[in-house]
């Protein structure tokens, strides 16, 4: 089973209840196992759970909850926890998933462009930030 490994860090749009936090999706390659999302989503040493908005693995990508300024402590989080997780699959067979559902997150982003100028201002400035964040990925393997 290949490793899995962020790849791409992207800033969707801001929580629908909570708009203080911001929706960032960190993809994933290649598309984790069943079993890798469920110890993922399980895993017992989370350090984001503050405020129930922990990290959640669903298809190709895991989908963060942080406030603008915290962005890059998630995301270093995360990427903790996959190598964590990776540790932990390497003896399991598991099956695969079908690839994420990246159309319906993208729609919701769409959708959400919609909102006040600040608003796009700050998912634009976010977006930017995360841009900056996916090229920690290749060099940190």
């Amino acid at each position: 089973m290949a490793e899995v490994k962020p790849v791409l860090v992207e800033v969707v749009g801001v929580h629908p209840v909570y708009a203080r936090l911001l929706m960032v999706e960190i993809s994933l390659d290649p598309v984790p196992s069943k079993r890798w999302i469920e110890m993922f989503n399980e895993f017992d040493g989370a350090s984001l759970q503050r405020d129930h908005f922990a990290p959640v693995a669903k298809g190709d990508a895991i989908l963060v909850t942080p406030p603008d300024g915290e962005m890059e402590t998630y995301v270093q989080a995360v990427e903790r926890r996959i190598r964590h997780v990776n540790k932990r699959i390497v003896d399991e067979v598991a099956s695969t998933t079908p690839p994420g559902q990246r159309a319906a997150r993208v729609s919701q982003a769409i959708a959400q462009e919609a909102f006040s100028a600040d608003i796009r201002d700050r998912i634009m400035a976010a977006r930017k930030a995360a841009a900056n964040m996916s090229g920690v990925f290749q060099s940190s393997s």
